[in-house]
């Protein structure tokens, strides 16, 4: 007998967002659930770039689940989209995602009375869900879930591992975004922070644990954007990219191997560098790196567990300067 298709809404609400970017997580949890779901299509607005015409449609098509991603900046926007989905039939089902779940964890109910609620990554628990919906798995044992019961309690479920080996996962499903769109290539290559600094909430997202891509899987990934969606700049969305120097030496010498031009930036900690690799780097198209200094001041930079000094940090400035790597100094105040 062949089994009920289902028709899944994802939104990223960002509109009134500085950049236009593919979010990666959505693009993600649909790239492996397919794997699991055949007869699951899936629909995604970016409210950033859609027009009002993509917008009526979406917010007129039938759908038997919405997942909307939060992040603190555009919750206001997140609610007036429940708002609105509601409006339109109360019958819908929301699940909530995202960062800003995973940091309030239950307090994500308080104003919008979402029926289910996904924390920490998103693959597996997104996929098992959607089984669930289908008939085919028992709710109480999807890990990484919160959901309203039949009395309208929330419960959670216990915590699901992290991922560690992300070479695994199959490459985002950019094909449910329109790429034209979008002025630059964004990659996530990496989860997590080695560090645990006192203003980042990297650490309450991703817990303890850094993992990473291997060089052969970034480059496969940079080559499938390159081949589907053309040349753009390429932006390294990790926390830090250069957490992990061999990785990020042996990712040079395969874009130089390959022959791969491109032109890239990503974030990376000044005091993890070297005068070889900076080199390295430009040569393979790095143009422009973020460093966050944060203060000019080493004892604040104790205070916030930034695990390093001005000194470190000068010093790492001048290897990119010398490189002729435009740097982006960032600051907390």
């Amino acid at each position: 007998m062949q089994k009920k298709s289902m028709n899944i809404g994802l939104i990223f609400p960002n509109k009134d967002r500085r950049y236009k970017t593919v979010h990666l997580g959505l693009a993600s949890i649909v790239a492996y659930a397919r794997l699991q779901h055949k007869n699951v299509s899936f629909r995604v607005l970016d409210t950033r770039v859609a027009d009002r015409k993509t917008t009526r449609e979406f917010f007129n098509s039938r759908f038997d689940l919405v997942g909307i991603t939060v992040f603190s900046p555009v919750y206001q926007e997140v609610f007036n989209i429940f708002q609105k989905i509601k409006q339109k039939d109360p019958r819908v089902s929301v699940c909530l995602g995202g960062p800003y779940v995973t940091t309030i964890m239950q307090d994500i109910f308080l104003e919008i009375h979402a029926e289910y609620a996904v924390y920490g990554e998103g693959e597996y628990t997104f996929s098992q869900l959607l089984s669930y919906l289908k008939g085919e798995e028992s709710i109480e044992n999807i890990e990484g879930l919160m959901y309203r019961n039949g009395s309208d309690e929330i419960i959670t479920t216990r915590p699901r591992k992290r991922i560690k080996n992300l070479d695994r996962l199959p490459i985002p499903a950019y094909d449910i975004f329109p790429m034209e769109k979008y002025p630059i290539h964004r990659l996530v290559t990496s989860r997590g922070c080695q560090y645990a600094c006192a203003w980042c909430n990297s650490i309450s997202i991703w817990e303890n644990g850094y993992y990473s891509m291997s060089p052969e899987k970034m480059i496969e990934e940079v080559e499938f954007v390159l081949t589907n969606y053309g040349r753009k700049t390429f932006v390294f969305g990790d926390n830090t990219f250069n957490t992990d120097l061999q990785r990020l030496e042996d990712f040079c010498d395969l874009l130089l191997e390959r022959n791969l031009k491109i032109f890239w930036s990503a974030s990376v900690r000044a005091d993890n560098l070297t005068h070889e690799l900076t080199r390295k780097m430009k040569r393979t198209g790095c143009y422009n790196v973020s460093v966050g200094i944060e203060s000019a001041n080493n004892r604040i930079l104790e205070k916030i567990g930034k695990k390093t000094s001005i000194e470190k940090i000068s010093e790492g400035i001048e290897m990119l300067k010398s490189a002729g790597i435009e740097i982006m100094a960032q600051y907390v105040i």
